[in-house]
């Protein structure tokens, strides 16, 4: 693969310089290998880095961004990205996606210069649909990118692991969360705060759901050690205290799933207002079944 236009930049990306300067390096040296594994734990900015990978190899106009390829790519209607996610009750990706998405990149490119097919949760694939994704990997269509997105790779098949080129993404540092834990609180506090997000908003809503699941992460920790010291924001440990003495650890899991949920989803272009909307079902249902619970008692 080659690519003969300067990169534009994945600055909706935080924390991952290295992973970025590597795809930056094999965007402009015109060495892309045809399939990644973005590796990295939830939360980490993968998917949104495998949407900011697909914006710059496919970008019209560099100079002018956000070009008419990168606004359909964030409005998750380009013709020649395809996101394959996992079915909604198991997780599973199955082996009738795997032969949609062969299909789909046998035909020729639409609008892009690049076919792009990011396989989300990858590790889910059943063993039908992974040996059939495998004979794709060994002969891929030209002009076409395979991003494998996971938390464990070392779940994928060997033989689909060593076809592609691995690329390791960090836990965000708390440094990089620049949006205050106070403001964040207050702002997630009204589910009317959905409705002032649109796709234009991602990358800033994305960081401020990983500020908002560090809180919840320190109340599970809490909850679990009582140990003040393992806390992210040991400045709030006494508010931590108190929040955490009025969840049971389950409700507290839930919610802080359902928050990495939200930011996954917001990174892989669902819409915001339902990601959030979504989220927000959850929370409320956790904390309702929590006063019926105390009601019982």
């Amino acid at each position: 693969m080659s690519r003969d236009k300067g990169t534009m930049s994945f600055e909706d990306v935080k924390g991952q310089d290295e992973a970025i300067k590597f795809l930056k390096i094999a965007i402009s040296s015109g060495k892309m290998a045809h399939a990644y594994i973005f590796a990295g734990p939830r939360g980490c900015g993968r998917s949104l880095l495998a949407k900011n990978f697909a914006k710059t190899i496919n970008c019209e106009d560099s100079e002018n961004a956000p070009c008419n390829s990168c606004r359909k790519i964030d409005k998750d209607i380009h013709p020649d990205v395809k996101w394959v996610r996992g079915d909604e009750k198991s997780g599973q990706i199955k082996i009738d996606q795997m032969r949609e998405l062969q299909s789909r990149i046998a035909l020729k490119s639409y609008e892009g210069k690049y076919k792009v097919c990011i396989i989300q949760n990858a590790e889910f694939m059943t063993i039908e649909a992974a040996n059939s994704f495998l004979k794709t990997l060994e002969e891929p269509p030209a002009n076409t990118l395979f991003i494998l997105i996971t938390e464990k790779p070392k779940d994928l098949l060997p033989t689909i692991a060593s076809r592609c080129q691995m690329v390791r993404l960090k836990p965000l540092p708390e440094d990089r969360l620049t949006s205050t834990l106070a403001d964040v609180l207050e702002e997630f506090s009204d589910e009317e705060y959905a409705e002032d997000y649109t796709a234009a908003n991602r990358g800033e809503l994305s960081e401020k759901l990983n500020v908002l699941a560090s809180w919840y992460r320190d109340l599970m920790v809490f909850k679990s050690t009582n140990d003040g010291s393992l806390l992210a924001h040991r400045d709030r440990a006494d508010e931590i205290r108190k929040k955490a003495m009025t969840y049971d650890i389950d409700s507290l899991m839930r919610i802080f799933e359902s928050v990495l949920s939200a930011k996954e989803k917001i990174e892989s272009n669902v819409n915001p207002k339902l990601a959030l909307s979504a989220m927000f079902n959850q929370m409320k249902s956790r904390l309702t079944e929590r006063s019926v619970s105390k009601s019982a008692d």
